[in-house]
């Protein structure tokens, strides 16, 4: 799928959400990354994060 890069980084995001009553009602979100949003928006490039694996090795190399 091309998802990662032939430097072996990959965009991603990670996301935490608090839950502070027992009928999930009050939600706070947190993100890695500061996103460019006022309101948490999990589907815009700006709250995803870049992740760099170490030792990767391309596919196409594995021969």
């Amino acid at each position: 799928l091309g998802l990662i890069s032939p430097e072996g980084e990959i965009r991603m995001g990670v996301y935490r959400a608090d839950y502070f009553d027992d009928a999930g009602d009050r939600v706070i979100w947190s993100s890695w990354i500061v996103p460019d949003a006022a309101e948490p928006d999990f589907h815009i490039p700006s709250s995803l994060g870049i992740l760099k694996l170490e030792n990767f090795v391309p596919l196409s190399q594995l021969k």
